[in-house]
């Protein structure tokens, strides 16, 4: 017997018969790590900090693409000196801070 909605593929599915995955868990492979200090998503290295910024602008660039306001702003990433983990932001630059990135 099918127990399966008829012509569905089986829930968390897609057509392809692939799991689906979210985002960022395939982009890490592991739980996110959240700063104590600044309560941002902690990334390991520059790599997956760039990673994670060219998914938030890929999403902002779509959500524009249908005509949807988007709140993603990030633009760069740093290194954190609480956590020494990556971090996306907003801000252009760090200037003000003691920062260079």
């Amino acid at each position: 017997m099918n127990t399966h909605s008829a012509g569905r593929a089986p829930r968390g599915r897609k057509g392809n018969n692939r799991p689906q995955v979210n985002r960022r868990a395939r982009l890490r492979g592991r739980r996110a790590d959240i700063c104590p200090v600044t309560g941002k998503v902690r990334w390991r290295d520059h790599e997956e900090a760039i990673q994670a910024l060219h998914v938030a602008m890929n999403a902002k660039a779509t959500a524009r693409s249908y005509g949807v306001e988007s709140r993603r702003n990030e633009c760069r990433v740093y290194v954190c000196p609480a956590c020494r983990g990556w971090h996306l932001t907003s801000w252009m630059t760090a200037s003000g801070f003691g920062l260079t990135t």
